[in-house]
């Protein structure tokens, strides 16, 4: 309800009507009502000023959502339900458009002459701080990823696939009953210079291995990355390594409450420009939370973005140029220092 408030506050309209689906999820919907986003992926949600949510829920639904805590579920059987409760809202009605069809926007008109006003950067305003239990929830994501991933190193060998390795990741996420945030990316040699790269059949030789994983903890992700080295990593490549390295550790002790998101990214950029002759070519790091890339907009260049205590980023500077180096963390900004919700060692591990 504070969050809800809190919304209503920063924002002019009478009440909120958000709509997710398989088709579409609207990741605010599951902020809202806290149900769980793979579980529970179709409702309408309909927030007011200091009042209980309201979810509208088809015959389908209806029996997982009622008597839920968190809100109050309504019945709708056929589309003249709908069309009765839609009468009965208040004429100012804010719409997520960055969730919503062209299709449905004109739906919700044809069934009523209400104002429908795009809301979706306050919805983002609301979700940039995150509440204690969203800090736990993204720790815990953290924990789990960090286990498997120790869990996994031990077990690589010359002559995997990066597939191979890809597919042992899932099993073991899969065992701890959660859900991949996004699809891991186990890259090998040459391969790992590609920032989005793909598993695939490449086998696991001497050189540079990246593993970047995630998982999904009651709806909440974590986001890691570490490299890696099979066989006696070269100079050059440890080198490449402390730069890296240098270059996150520098930015992370800029991160703190009142400073803007920018400064952290050209401080990062600079070493690795000074040091290792290229520029970063993707943002130090991104929002966290329900999203992999969540709210508020993260460390990079132009980012209009001042920490603030409780925001949840990743940090994640990188080199790539023959092979790839990222080390990315999770971290909380703190009043004067950032808390670290990632703890895995980052000295280069040679396997």
């Amino acid at each position: 309800m504070d969050k809800i408030n809190e919304f209503f506050r920063s924002c002019d309209v009478d009440c909120v009507l958000l709509k997710t689906s398989e088709r579409i999820r609207d990741e605010n919907f599951h902020y809202f009502t806290k149900l769980d986003k793979y579980e529970n992926p179709n409702g309408i949600l309909i927030l007011r000023k200091n009042k209980q949510p309201v979810v509208l829920a088809s015959q389908l639904e209806y029996g997982n959502l009622a008597g839920n805590r968190n809100f109050h579920t309504l019945k709708i059987t056929t589309k003249k339900d709908l069309n009765l409760i839609m009468k009965k809202l208040p004429r100012r009605i804010g719409i997520n458009y960055s969730a919503t069809t062209l299709e449905s926007l004109k739906n919700l008109r044809s069934i009523s002459k209400k104002k429908f006003v795009d809301v979706s950067k306050f919805l983002s305003l609301v979700r940039a701080e995150k509440t204690k239990d969203e800090i736990k929830k993204i720790k815990t994501a953290c924990r789990m990823t960090e286990e498997i991933l120790d869990s996994v190193i031990g077990k690589i060998k010359q002559g995997m696939t990066e597939k191979f390795v890809d597919q042992k990741i899932e099993e073991l996420i899969e065992k701890m009953e959660v859900h991949s945030a996004f699809p891991t990316i186990v890259a090998s040699g040459s391969n790992s210079a590609v920032p989005h790269h793909i598993s695939g059949i490449k086998k696991i030789n001497k050189g540079v291995l990246l593993i970047d994983m995630g998982v999904v903890f009651e709806n909440y992700c974590s986001d890691i990355t570490r490299t890696f080295f099979v066989g006696h990593a070269p100079e050059q490549v440890k080198n490449s390594y402390s730069v890296v390295k240098k270059a996150q550790i520098s930015a992370l002790a800029l991160v703190k409450e009142g400073v803007k998101a920018s400064t952290a990214f050209e401080t990062a950029n600079c070493i690795l420009k000074k040091e290792l002759s290229q520029s970063l070519i993707h943002g130090l790091g991104h929002g966290l939370g329900l999203d992999v890339h969540d709210f508020p907009e993260g460390f990079t260049e132009k980012s209009r973005t001042v920490l603030k205590k409780d925001m949840v980023f990743t940090m994640e500077p990188g080199y790539y140029k023959g092979y790839g180096i990222r080390i990315e963390d999770d971290l909380v900004v703190g009043k004067s220092s950032p808390i670290m919700l990632t703890k895995s060692p980052k000295e280069i591990v040679e396997i």
